[in-house]
């Protein structure tokens, strides 16, 4: 499907919907269903639910994807905040591959990875400097 925009044909991939929702609020939905996510994974992992820890990794994978790729601070915090989503997706993608092969130690250590990414990441973000804590923003 195509829409038109100023005069141009534009893929219907391209058009995004308008927000109707604050950042923080977006930022606190993804926080909340990455948490539920992650309950799943560990729910797959107690019962050995190859398929469940799987399908739990890729979507934590989309939810990060579609996090704000920015924090407001200077090139250094943005760098270091690349490097813990980077990492946020390394990590699940291991989990994914390790569900695949049916591997449940290496599925928990990849679990227990991703959860002191997390832990370092959030350590990171709530620090506070002169500011106050750093904010995440949309580019």
């Amino acid at each position: 499907m195509l829409f038109l925009r100023s005069h141009r044909l534009i893929p219907a991939e391209d058009v995004k919907p308008i927000p109707t929702e604050t950042v923080e609020e977006e930022i606190q939905k993804a926080m909340r269903a990455k948490l539920t996510i992650s309950q799943d994974i560990l729910n797959g992992l107690v019962t050995r639910d190859f398929e469940l820890i799987q399908q739990a990794a890729g979507e934590l994978k989309k939810v990060s994807l579609n996090a704000p790729e920015h924090i407001e601070g200077d090139e250094t915090d943005n760098e270091l905040y690349k490097h813990f989503r980077l990492e946020f997706l390394r990590i699940n993608t291991l989990m994914e591959d390790m569900a695949k092969d049916e591997n449940v130690e290496g599925a928990a250590f990849a679990y227990q990875s991703l959860t002191a990414n997390c832990l370092a990441c959030h350590s990171y973000l709530h620090a506070n400097d002169d500011d106050g804590p750093i904010q995440l923003r949309r580019e």
